[in-house]
């Protein structure tokens, strides 16, 4: 070979390397699969003397967030359109991602009470897939599990315990 074309050879190659690397290729990862890392949980009522809310830890069994809810029934209640009274507690959940972002409303959260004795079958309680929980009788205890419905690591869900006094 001669000089001149190793000299082509070489230039080329030496350009194809500075254009690709100047314009390159980007990729962007479209379906990305976050995990939720874990759900900490607030409760929110017409009145904080409606319920008492206790952060209890993490529980050792299940290595999920533990907290207890009780709540008041006798001093404040309403009375839905069938005469019936009922107490109203939202439950709010606070989603954190293993990249450490926090959720935004588009994460779905599945709740659903784990007791033995279901209060939902009884007619003594209710709630909702949007974490509203209405307990209609005082007297009544019954846990609830807030878990994800994507992708989680073990540990992400939260358990409540719930007394109705």
């Amino acid at each position: 070979m001669k000089k001149s074309t190793i000299i082509i050879i070489l230039i080329v190659y030496l350009a194809s390397i500075v254009v690709v690397g100047f314009f390159g290729m980007k990729v962007k990862v479209y379906d990305k699969v976050l995990y939720v890392k874990s759900i900490e949980m607030n409760v929110q009522a017409e009145s904080k003397e409606m319920y008492q809310f206790v952060d209890l830890g993490i529980d050792a069994q299940t290595q999920n967030k533990s907290y207890s809810l009780t709540i008041y029934f006798t001093q404040y209640h309403l009375v839905d359109g069938t005469g019936q009274e009922y107490l109203p507690v939202i439950l709010m959940p606070q989603i954190t991602y293993d990249s450490g972002d926090v959720a935004g409303e588009t994460e779905s959260i599945k709740y659903s009470i784990t007791s033995k004795y279901n209060p939902e079958e009884k007619g003594e309680a209710s709630l909702s897939q949007k974490g509203e929980l209405r307990c209609f009788k005082a007297g009544k205890a019954f846990t609830i599990l807030v878990s994800p419905e994507t992708s989680s690591l073990v540990g992400s869900s939260a358990i409540i315990k719930v007394f109705v006094i």
